[in-house]
C-alpha cells in the first residue's frame, strides 16, 4: 500500500510538472519576437528546437545564436561598444551610418536598405524613424508622389530620400516637405555631409495606437570635420503657415518628445555640443525665438 501511494505521488507531480513546461513553453511561444519579427537587436527568439534561445538575424552579429535573450543581449552591448570604440578612430565622415543609428524607442523592427535605415512599429503601424546620409554629390531621382487623402509611406531612391514618412497628411508634402527637402539638399550642395533623421511624434496620450501623428520631427547633423554641427525641425502635420526657420529646435528638445536617443554612439562631449545648442548663423538662419518652445 505504500508503495502504491509512493507511486501515486510521483506521477502526479510528474504530471503537474509537464503540464507546467506545457504551458510555459506555450506562453513563451507568444513572445512578440517569436513569430519570425525582429527585434530592435536585429533577432528573435527562436524555439525551432528543445534548446530555445536568441537568433540574430541582421546586423553585427548576424548569423549568430545565444542559449538566451539575456547572453545575446550581453554580446549585442558589448559588440555595440567595441564598434563605438573602433569608431573613434575613424572621422565621422567616413564612420559607417550604423554609427549614428538612434537608440530606444517604440520601434519593434529594424529594416536596412540601400542607403537607408528605418525602424517600424507593428504595434502602432508606423515608421518610427528612417536614418539617411546626404553628401554634396546626391541628386534627386523620381517625382513627388500624390494620393487623394495621404501619401505613401517612405519612397527612397538610391541616391536620395524623399521624405515621406508614416501616412502624411498631403499638404504636408506637398509644400513644407519639400521645403525642407530643398533645405536639406541646399545645405548638402554648401560641402555639408550630412545625416538625416525624420519621423513622427507620436500622440500623447497614444489612445489610438493607429492615429496619425499629429507632429513630425526631422534632425539634421553635419559630421564634416573640424566643424560638427545639430540642429532639428518640430513642425505640425498641417500645412504650417511660416517658413521652415520659424520650426528649428535643438535636437535634444526632440529627444525629450520622442524618448529617442538619436546620436549616442559619438563621443560625449561632441554629443552634448551638437544636441544641446543650435549654431544659427552656421546654418544661415536668423536664430530664435522659434513656433516651437522648448522650455515648453
Amino acid at each position: 500500500m505504500y508503495l502504491s501511494m509512493r507511486s501515486v505521488r510521483i506521477h502526479f507531480w510528474l504530471f503537474a510538472c509537464l503540464l507546467l513546461l506545457t504551458c510555459f513553453r506555450s506562453a513563451w511561444s507568444h513572445s512578440p519576437y517569436n513569430n519570425g519579427a525582429l527585434d530592435p537587436q536585429g533577432g528573435h527568439d527562436d524555439h525551432s528546437d528543445r534548446y530555445g534561445g536568441y537568433h540574430f538575424h541582421e546586423g553585427m552579429l548576424a548569423g549568430q545564436s545565444f542559449l538566451s535573450s539575456e547572453l545575446a543581449t550581453a554580446a549585442f552591448e558589448s559588440a555595440l561598444a567595441e564598434a563605438a570604440d573602433s569608431d573613434r578612430e575613424v572621422p565621422l565622415e567616413d564612420r559607417a551610418l550604423s554609427a549614428f543609428f538612434p537608440v530606444g524607442g517604440r520601434g519593434s523592427q529594424v529594416v536596412n536598405d540601400t542607403g537607408y535605415t528605418l525602424s517600424y512599429s507593428e504595434k502602432s503601424e508606423q515608421v518610427e524613424w528612417i536614418i539617411f546620409r546626404v553628401r554634396k554629390e546626391v541628386r534627386v531621382l523620381g517625382r513627388q508622389h500624390k494620393s487623394s487623402a495621404f501619401s505613401a509611406n517612405a519612397i527612397v531612391s538610391q541616391s536620395f530620400f524623399l521624405s515621406k514618412l508614416s501616412r502624411h497628411i498631403e499638404g504636408f508634402n506637398v509644400r513644407f516637405g519639400i521645403e525642407l527637402e530643398n533645405l536639406t539638399r541646399n545645405y548638402a550642395r554648401q560641402n555639408k555631409s550630412l545625416i538625416v533623421v525624420a519621423g513622427p511624434i507620436p500622440r500623447t496620450p497614444f489612445s489610438d495606437e493607429n492615429a496619425l501623428p499629429d507632429t513630425y520631427f526631422k534632425v539634421l547633423l553635419d559630421v564634416r570635420e573640424p566643424t560638427v554641427e545639430g540642429l532639428a525641425f518640430v513642425v505640425p502635420s498641417e500645412d504650417p503657415a511660416r517658413s521652415v526657420d520659424d520650426y528649428v529646435v535643438p535636437i535634444d528638445y526632440v529627444e525629450q518628445l520622442t524618448g529617442i536617443d538619436f546620436f549616442a554612439r559619438l563621443e560625449d562631449h561632441l554629443e552634448t555640443q551638437v544636441e544641446r545648442h543650435v549654431n544659427y548663423r552656421y546654418w544661415d538662419m536668423a536664430g530664435p525665438p522659434s513656433l516651437v518652445n522648448p522650455a515648453s
